[in-house]
């Protein structure tokens, strides 16, 4: 599934799909709200999380550009 600024997700969405403990999904969760990659949601209860794909595309390229020098 390609990521999308539009989509958001619960982490047990996250952890049915990639077939990780929700525990880890969380810690990977902060960890990429750190770097300011995901941010976070609340409705109630349920906190939902969206990937900020650009961010994310933009870092990719950096990386491949400073790999390939």
């Amino acid at each position: 599934m390609p990521p999308s600024d539009r989509r958001t997700d619960h982490h047990f969405e996250l952890a049915t799909r990639t077939g990780i403990g929700e525990p880890q999904v969380s810690r990977h969760l902060k960890r990429l709200r750190d770097f300011g990659l995901v941010s976070s949601r609340r409705e109630g209860r349920m906190v939902f999380h969206r990937l900020h794909a650009e961010l994310l595309l933009n870092l990719g390229a950096e990386v491949l550009t400073t790999i390939m020098r």
